[in-house]
């Protein structure tokens, strides 16, 4: 007999409501997971767009000293 508990109704009831248990923390931490790897993602995509912009800007800058240069 390998599970023994599996007769009483009383134990099979605790065993199913502890698994339940496990499956809830289970599936609440990989939400977390999921919720900082998004998080990290919506970060990196931030720090690119605005690194972008600042090459942007860098670039026009450039461009108009050549420009103003070119007039003189």
């Amino acid at each position: 007999m390998r599970w023994p508990w599996r007769g009483d109704p009383e134990e099979r009831a605790r065993r199913e409501v502890e698994q339940r248990e496990r499956d809830e923390r289970r599936r609440r931490a990989e939400e977390e997971r999921r919720r900082e790897q998004h998080s990290r993602e919506d970060a990196q995509r931030e720090r690119d767009r605005a690194q972008r912009e600042r090459q942007g800007d860098r670039e026009e800058a450039r461009r108009m000293r050549q420009h103003r240069g070119r007039r003189s």
